[in-house]
């Protein structure tokens, strides 16, 4: 599989680093930012293949995911915390595999 480049905005603080971790090993490229702007700029300045985003229907996600979506990048939404193993850590490669196939195909 061809690597990815990913960007998870996480302002919560809670899952994106584990899923960042996952993603890497998996050979993919991950990006965590806690605010929009920042996530913004960095999918204006590089190739980003998808942004995942908790899903929410307030103001700023609806026009972050509307800009992200405008420059041809996939918005992936996530509803739920990425599994426990991940978040400690402990992610294995079906873990990543399981998040790419959700991701990609």
């Amino acid at each position: 599989m061809t690597s990815k480049s990913i960007v998870i905005v996480d302002p919560s603080r809670t899952s994106g680093v584990g899923l960042r971790n996952c993603l890497t090993r998996a050979g993919d490229t991950a990006h965590v930012f806690s605010n929009f702007a920042s996530a913004l700029k960095m999918v204006e300045r590089k190739k980003v293949d998808a942004v995942v985003v908790d899903f929410d229907t307030d103001r700023e996600t609806i026009t972050f995911c509307d800009a992200v979506r405008s420059l041809g990048v996939q918005v992936v939404y996530s509803s739920a915390p990425v599994q426990p193993s991940i978040l400690a850590g402990g992610a294995t490669e079906h873990d990543a595999r399981t998040i790419y196939r959700r991701l990609f195909e």
